[in-house]
């Protein structure tokens, strides 16, 4: 049976539905060349997004395309928006130019884009000094939220300032993926920058002891310099508690939308700001998952273009993460990390679905109803 969705004509033994909320589509018969059609006008749903919202032209092919049909009408758009990309190396190869040479051209086209950027001025230390500025008025300029003196300045006690300092880094710690950024607090991170275990364990306990009990009572006296101390380590545990494991990491708009989803489920369900992810362990390693419908066994994986290594714009010989390139930690490696993680929840009796930060950004409906459709079928 032929179907035509705008310009679209494509064979289907099914009776199609729409793919966002799974009801009949409208359909009328036309003739085109002698032959009759299935003409698709839409989804006969007046509450499904395709009816109230406008759809781009992709939402429209997701809709109402089967997986297959949709998939090679993307596939053939992708593959024709890189051949047309002057920023990859096959749209110089295709032309006749070797390897060496696309490389050339690509770099005279990003030198030449970047002579078009106007420098701004940035308020930093060393432009302020090549202003004219003493070191006074540069300290008084670069005070920041998270500096003690510039709580002072605007009037609070020390042990005031120190508190603001406190929820300040704890509202910055909200937004770090602290599985994938390296700090000083992190054995690693000094390891990376060739101290030896030994020296780095060292160094690590250093960081760690910048604000201690023993540094409090020294500095402010016994009682008060406990009650300061004190009143930071319960706010750092609350902290750990509100927010999920810390460890895993997660950012603000995955849990903007697993908080739309969660809506949809039971009450047992888990993520980083609402009972915390789940974790399954293999061997001596956990595993941590975003958004997890526990009575369903339903997972839903929200993974960062940069972080996961999106295969629709990192090739496998890259190094897309910004945290692991100098250890060679590959696209391949981060694409058999995420699977062996993927299989490892399926054997364990869940059911997996993966949502790319892109991919939500760009089509927020689309997605929210593709993860809903997930959880309920």
């Amino acid at each position: 049976m032929k179907y035509k969705l705008k310009t679209i004509i494509f064979e289907s033994e099914k009776k199609l539905k729409c793919n966002l909320c799974n009801s009949d589509v409208i359909i009328n018969i036309i003739k085109i060349k002698s032959e009759l059609h299935n003409n698709i006008l839409g989804c006969k749903n007046p509450n499904c997004i395709s009816n109230i919202s406008k759809l781009k032209r992709k939402e429209i092919w997701r809709a109402f395309l089967p997986e297959n049909e949709y998939n090679k009408i993307y596939n053939k758009m992708y593959n024709l928006m890189i051949d047309n990309n002057r920023l990859k190396e096959t749209f110089w190869t295709k032309q006749g130019f070797s390897i060496e040479e696309a490389k050339q051209k690509i770099s005279e086209i990003q030198s030449n884009n970047s002579k078009k950027v106007k420098n701004r001025f940035i308020t930093s230390k060393e432009n302020l000094r090549n202003s004219g500025y003493s070191e006074e008025e540069i300290n008084n300029i670069c005070q920041t939220p998270s500096m003690i003196s510039f709580w002072l300045k605007k009037g609070y006690s020390e042990e005031d300032a120190i508190t603001k300092v406190s929820e300040v880094q704890s509202n910055a710690a909200k937004n770090v993926d602290f599985e994938k950024r390296l700090l000083p607090s992190n054995l690693e991170y000094w390891l990376n920058k060739g101290f030896s275990e030994k020296e780095s364990h060292l160094k690590v306990s250093e960081s760690q002891r910048t604000f201690s009990k023993k540094i409090c009572i020294e500095k402010y006296g016994d009682l008060d310099g406990y009650k300061i101390w004190k009143k930071r380590q319960d706010k750092w545990q609350n902290s750990l508690y509100k927010n999920g494991n810390i460890k895993g990491g997660y950012s603000k708009v995955s849990q903007d939308l697993f908080d739309i989803l969660s809506k949809y489920c039971s009450v047992n369900v888990k993520y980083a700001t609402n009972n915390s992810e789940l974790v399954i362990r293999d061997g001596e390693r956990n595993y941590y998952y975003d958004f997890t419908d526990m009575d369903r066994k339903k997972i839903i994986e929200y993974n960062g273009d940069q972080y996961h290594a999106n295969p629709l714009k990192y090739e496998a010989n890259s190094y897309p993460h910004p945290y692991r390139k100098e250890k060679g930690y590959s696209a391949k490696d981060i694409w058999e990390y995420d699977l062996y993680k993927e299989n490892l929840a399926v054997k364990n009796g869940y059911k997996y679905l993966t949502i790319w930060d892109s991919e939500y950004k760009q089509n927020k409906e689309i997605v929210i109803q593709r993860c809903i459709d997930f959880l309920n079928n």
